[in-house]
């Protein structure tokens, strides 16, 4: 995979290579390495950490192991780690899937980042954890709702969505999203933001027609 691209406060090119192995039970074991440039315009802040404009070459490793999908209970494990910029960022992911009763999944995940870089004015450190959990519900093959909620450390915030998809007609789908935002650094639950999306997309019978 080779990816190439500029904006106006940076530009970055980014190589990776993988290799994978299926099992007979579809259970997946891949590894891959990447080779990514950086050259920063601009200062780039992560966190309390400020990368300086310049060039940055870093190489990656990561490795993936997942079971089979299929199984009313599955799980995957994630690493990758190596440099970053001109420090080190270790990434971890765990999930576990269960589909203990019909149309209904329940999926756990969490993601753990350790950024550590050198300074003169000594060690830069930034965790990063993130904590996921999704219900689904699929009523019928044209309706599904499900319920995601995701916490971000570094952020010390919860973000809920409760979420509604409906075909109803060929090329015809209602997207409903309710979503709640609550915490923030002042270390509380008091929300923050709320907000409904909708989203409908519509093909009539008549236009088909026409068009045929």
């Amino acid at each position: 995979q080779w990816i190439s691209r500029r904006d106006g406060a940076f530009e970055s090119r980014y190589l990776e290579a993988r290799a994978a192995a299926v099992g007979h039970g579809e259970q997946v074991l891949s590894v891959h390495g990447s080779e990514s440039f950086e050259r920063l315009f601009e200062p780039f802040v992560l966190g309390e950490v400020v990368y300086a404009p310049g060039d940055y070459h870093f190489p990656r490793l990561g490795a993936e192991l997942s079971s089979d999908p299929s199984r009313a209970l599955s799980a995957e494990v994630a690493g990758e780690w190596g440099e970053y910029y001109d420090g080190r960022l270790d990434t971890w992911r765990a999930e576990i899937m269960a589909r203990w009763a019909p149309h209904w999944t329940l999926a756990a995940q969490g993601e753990w980042n350790r950024l550590r870089r050198d300074d003169p004015g000594g060690e830069q450190r930034l965790d990063a954890d993130v904590v996921r959990l999704r219900l689904g519900w699929d009523a019928t093959n044209n309706l599904s709702v499900d319920l995601f909620t995701q916490w971000n450390s570094l952020t010390d915030r919860l973000l809920s969505q409760l979420r509604l998809h409906w075909i109803f007609g060929d090329e015809s789908d209602l997207y409903l999203v309710l979503a709640d935002a609550r915490g923030d650094f002042q270390h509380d639950l008091a929300p923050r933001e709320m907000g409904l999306t909708t989203c409908l997309l519509y093909t009539s019978d008549a236009a088909d027609e026409e068009d045929s």
